[in-house]
């Protein structure tokens, strides 16, 4: 009987290990939306976005944090989004032309939903072809008591709906 408790306790220890194929390794993403425009949306856990159809090209590039396998519910993703005028093929908006655009920061994750204008830094990019366009974020903000700075750049692709 003690042997049977040993072998069941051991195979129990077993089976509850963690996984660490299954974890989330991160990733990033260059994403635009052509014939879009950004819209807000309140509601009492916060503020949030969509990308609806509209009239602009929307970029929106996001970084999904990789898992931590020690903390529950640890997904966290940064983005950065911003919009422009459909007839464009190129631009650079730097500090106040960032509003107009509305550039914002969103921090998705099992917390409080709340989006973060960014009027600090600079948005370029220039048309490739009809689906490519090279662009860049180099921005920062305050999020909290902390000043945030997100610098990349890439290759943003067209997503659909």
């Amino acid at each position: 009987m003690k042997r049977l408790l040993l072998a069941l306790l051991f195979l129990a220890s077993i089976t509850s290990c963690s996984d660490d194929d299954n974890l989330n390794p991160g990733r990033e993403s260059f994403n635009l939306w052509v014939d879009s425009d950004i819209e807000f949306i309140s509601n009492e856990f916060g503020t949030n976005y969509s990308i609806e159809t509209g009239t602009h090209i929307v970029f929106q590039y996001v970084n999904v944090r990789p898992e931590d396998p020690d903390i529950s519910d640890d997904e966290i993703s940064d983005v950065v989004f911003f919009q422009i005028d459909s007839s464009l093929e190129e631009f650079t908006y730097t500090d106040q032309e960032l509003e107009p655009i509305l550039t914002h920061y969103f921090q998705g994750c099992f917390c409080q939903l709340e989006v973060t204008p960014i009027v600090t830094g600079t948005v370029s990019g220039e048309k490739v072809n009809d689906s490519l366009w090279n662009a860049s974020i180099d921005v920062e903000f305050v999020r909290g008591e902390r000043t945030v700075q997100i610098r990349k750049g890439g290759a943003f692709r067209p997503l659909q709906r």
